[in-house]
């Protein structure tokens, strides 16, 4: 199913592991979170044509998720100098119909693979394509953090699996923690950061000490919604992260598990997933900070 996704953006640095296909391409970089962003004050504009057939599944996640809100998002406009992402406000129900209804079509798209609202976002996008281009939809950036506890034999990586009546990606495999950079915030990044973290982690650090340890290891294009995420590494004191176990099952998640990094278990660990159980972003994070661990190619 993704190897013909996949094949659509042949640009793209795809995630493939044991022989699986994962619709998630990656661009890696090193760089510090409060200069990865350059944002422009002025809306983003979805094309009309994309938001209007995107609307039926606008309205059918609305009605299953009621309490769904409609706040201010930050959306990708280009790749600007050195691999920092522009970006703009915009909405996120315009997210929704633009590119989670493109994740949609795609899921429930017979063998021809007729896929019209791809087809109108990668045209909408320009030459460039969408994985450099993200004009005329709201493809808001997601911020996934790999954050690690101390282990025995090394750090261990906090990974979630998501609750099963979520809207988005349920039951699957996440890092923990990730959400959705708003533009109200000074510093949408690390915001972003401080917020989920205290949230789904119950873990508390300021933006200053935030800025001083969080980690850009890269971009991940979730090549399904077509939407870029800000993946960082976070290396947690053994004291910072005695709180994981007691707040992370009152969150998003049903379960938490630990991922020892190193190049065995990680390679074991791909053996034992797929696909359809890991998140785009979460493969894209693991991947990239897999490549940046000493010994990957």
């Amino acid at each position: 199913m993704y190897a013909s996704l996949i094949e659509r953006y042949p640009s793209a640095n795809a995630v493939v592991r044991a022989a699986n296909f994962y619709p998630s391409a990656t661009i890696p970089l090193a760089a510090r979170a409060e200069a990865f962003l350059d944002v422009h004050e002025g809306e983003h504009l979805v094309d009309s044509d994309l938001y209007t057939a995107g609307e039926p599944h606008l309205s059918t996640t609305r009605r299953s998720q009621p309490a769904m809100h409609d706040g201010a998002v930050l959306v990708f406009v280009d790749i600007g100098e050195r691999g920092r992402l522009v970006a703009a406000p915009c909405n996120y129900f315009a997210m929704i119909a633009t590119c989670d209804s493109l994740r949609s079509e795609w899921l429930t798209a017979g063998v021809d693979r007729h896929t019209p609202l791809r087809d109108r976002a990668d045209a909408a996008s320009g030459t460039g394509g969408p994985l450099v281009s993200g004009a005329g939809r709201a493809a808001a950036i997601g911020v996934s953090i790999v954050t690690t506890k101390p282990g025995q034999s090394g750090p261990l990586a906090v990974l979630g699996r998501r609750r099963r009546d979520l809207a988005v990606d349920p039951g699957q495999i996440h890092v923990v923690p990730s959400g959705i950079a708003e533009p109200f915030e000074s510093e949408p990044l690390l915001e972003t950061a401080r917020r989920e973290l205290a949230e789904e982690l119950g873990v508390v650090l300021s933006i200053k000490q935030l800025a001083r340890r969080l980690v850009v290891v890269g971009i991940a294009f979730d090549l399904l919604r077509l939407r870029p995420e800000v993946c960082m590494r976070l290396d947690l004191t053994g004291a910072e992260a005695r709180t994981i176990l007691d707040s992370s099952t009152r969150s998003e998640f049903d379960s938490i598990e630990f991922l020892r990094l190193d190049r065995s278990a990680i390679t074991a660990w791909w053996q034992t997933v797929g696909p359809d159980d890991v998140t785009p972003a979460a493969a894209g994070a693991l991947a990239l900070v897999e490549k940046s661990l000493s010994g990957f190619g």
